[in-house]
């Protein structure tokens, strides 16, 4: 079992025990989703749906979830009467068109800081580990 770290270890021996920890974690994810995808196909090939063994059971059901190309839905329902209301248009922002515009430097100063009202601003954390390679 991994180690909970103290809330007042330094980063010099937090970032150790983070990199072995995630290591491992990645470890048994993998064999975890290789396990999982040879029991499915075992199951389904047998007809199983629950199987127990070393103390632990599994079920597996498949479940149908219905959608519609939209795409080919879309074509077949346009110009039939019928579903007139059923076709929406969306409006979006075209941001390589709004992109060019902003660049092209030919907008007045007032509107490009009235732009500035609808920035938004996100700080995400990111932190990565590897194994140092030896030598």
């Amino acid at each position: 079992m991994a180690k909970k770290p103290e809330t007042s270890i330094s980063l010099e021996k937090l970032i150790p025990i983070f990199g072995k920890n995630k290591m491992q974690a990645d470890e048994f994810k993998k064999a975890a989703d290789l396990a999982n995808k040879r029991i499915k196909e075992i199951m389904s090939a047998k007809g199983l749906t629950e199987k127990e063994a070393g103390g632990f059971i599994v079920k597996y059901s498949v479940r149908t979830t219905e959608s519609f190309n939209e795409p080919a839905l879309l074509e077949f329902l346009k110009g039939k009467k019928e579903f007139k209301d059923c076709i929406k248009t969306r409006e979006y922002i075209d941001m390589d068109e709004l992109e060019n515009v902003l660049y092209q430097g030919k907008l007045p100063k007032k509107l490009l800081l009235e732009l500035d009202k609808f920035r938004q601003y996100k700080d995400t954390e990111y932190l990565t580990v590897n194994k140092v390679k030896e030598d």
